[in-house]
């Protein structure tokens, strides 16, 4: 029996003479083995969701002021809003990046590098979280945060269309399966894009579309089922 991991649980199949393989922990001829490209990613995605409380440091000297306090919750509600809306954005990314890649088994430099594009543009949301923080209210900051975002899930995107379309999927990903993640990338990609819709309108609503990220993604799993042959 051979074990592999799909979706993170454990699965068997039988081996035959003229079965290959599973490739997914195996070594590739091209590319990086895929647990380089996990650990890699992991470490991104900590380090990343890590920083992003410095904002919230505090600067206050004035032990047992009451009224300093208040003045400095008063005046990081931006940061600490922006820092709730980028953690769970940072977890949303890297859960679906995962369920994403435990349904490839292979890599190339294509692949490796789309990734890497992935890590860098996740590297920025700490930065651009600080600067929507700090500058509250102004249409740049919140426009420069949602283009973030976008180029977050355009590349988490890019990566699955090239796995899809270089045949590097594991062989029991089901059509009904690989079209129904690419439909729920989409959606999702389409709420960044609305998000930063909303930025030119309301600098300060446009969290509102990332909220409506789990009703969409509950809306599209339903219409994926209804239209799978039964």
């Amino acid at each position: 029996m051979n074990r592999g991991t799909l979706g993170g649980s454990a699965n068997f199949r039988s081996m035959e003479p003229d079965t290959p393989q599973e490739t997914h922990r195996v070594a590739p001829m091209r590319g990086l083995h895929l647990n380089r490209i996990e650990s890699l990613t992991d470490g991104v995605f900590a380090i990343a969701m890590t920083i992003l409380i410095f904002d919230l440091k505090s600067s206050a000297t004035s032990h047992g002021d009451a009224a300093a306090l208040l003045g400095y919750l008063t005046a990081i509600t931006g940061n600490f809003i922006i820092y709730v809306i980028s953690f769970f954005l940072l977890a949303l990314f890297w859960f679906y990046y995962h369920k994403q890649l435990h349904r490839i088994v292979r890599t190339d430099d294509g692949l490796v590098w789309l990734n890497i594009c992935f890590l860098f543009t996740i590297t920025l949301v700490p930065y651009t979280a600080y600067l929507y923080g700090a500058y509250i209210g102004a249409r740049i900051s919140s426009l420069i945060y949602c283009a973030n975002i976008i180029a977050v899930g355009l590349f988490q995107l890019l990566h699955w269309l090239h796995a899809v379309r270089k045949g590097m999927l594991d062989p029991r990903v089901t059509p009904e399966t690989r079209d129904a993640t690419t439909a729920r990338s989409l959606v999702v990609l389409g709420c960044y894009v609305l998000a930063f819709a909303i930025a030119f309108v309301n600098p300060y609503y446009f969290f509102v579309a990332y909220w409506a990220i789990p009703i969409a993604l509950s809306v599209t799993s339903r219409l994926v089922r209804l239209q799978s042959p039964a």
